[in-house]
C-alpha cells in the first residue's frame, strides 16, 4: 500500500498553508481554540505543553493567554536548530516570550539559558504539525519525538491542524507521535 506522506502530497499541504489569508488563520484557529477549550481533558489539565506559533500554522496565542488566566503552569519548547535538540521551559506570563522579525517566538532572557521542567509534570501535550492522519499520526518536527518518548506516563496529547492538513493514512515509520484528539476547524478526530 501507498501511503500519503509523499513529497508531493506534503509540498500541497504546505503550500495550502501558506496560502491562508491572515483572515482564514484567525477565523479557522478560533474555531480550532474555541473546541479545544470546551474539551475536559483541557479545562482538567494543571500542566500543559504547548507550541509557540509560527505565521501559517494554528495560532496558539489564545492557549497562551488562556492558560496565564487560569493559572495553569505553561510550558514551551525551546528547540536549537543548529544543534538538533529540544529543551522545554516553563514560561509564567506573556513578557517572557518576545517575537523576533520573523515572527517566531523566543524567551526573551536569552532562549539559550533554559530553565530545565520535569517533563513528567506535563498532564497534556498540544502540537501542531505538517500532516496528520485520522488515526491520529502527525507528520512534524523529529525533536518532539524523542521529548515524547522521555515521559514515563504518557498524557494526553492533542493535535491543532487545518482540515485540509489531514491525510486518509501516514507510515508509522514517518510518524513521530501518536494523537489522541486532531482538532481542525470542521472536526475532532478521536482515536
Amino acid at each position: 500500500m501507498r501511503f500519503l506522506e509523499d513529497k508531493a502530497t506534503l509540498e500541497k499541504i504546505l503550500m495550502a498553508r501558506e496560502n491562508l489569508t491572515k483572515d482564514q488563520i484567525t477565523d479557522y484557529s478560533h474555531r480550532i481554540i474555541s473546541t479545544l477549550f470546551k474539551l475536559a481533558v483541557f479545562k482538567e489539565s494543571k500542566t500543559l505543553m504547548t507550541y509557540i506559533s509560527s505565521d501559517h500554522e494554528v495560532n496558539a496565542d489564545e492557549i497562551l493567554n488562556n492558560s496565564f488566566e487560569s493559572k495553569k503552569k505553561l510550558i514551551v519548547p525551546s528547540i536549537d536548530f543548529e544543534k538538533g535538540n529540544i529543551n522545554i521551559i516553563n514560561v509564567k506570563n506573556n513578557s517572557e516570550l518576545l517575537k523576533n522579525k520573523d515572527k517566531s517566538f523566543f524567551i526573551e532572557n536569552d532562549y539559550k539559558i533554559v530553565k530545565k521542567v520535569d517533563i513528567n509534570d506535563i498532564d497534556l501535550i498540544i502540537l501542531s504539525g505538517l500532516a496528520f492522519d485520522i488515526r491520529g499520526r502527525l507528520i512534524g518536527y523529529r525533536f518532539y519525538k524523542d521529548l515524547i518518548n522521555e515521559i514515563k506516563e504518557k498524557p494526553p496529547i492533542i493535535g491543532l491542524a487545518y482540515d485540509f492538513q489531514i491525510l486518509n493514512r501516514i507510515s508509522s515509520e514517518a510518524s513521530i507521535a501518536l494523537m489522541d484528539y486532531i482538532i481542525t476547524e470542521k472536526r475532532v478526530i478521536v482515536r
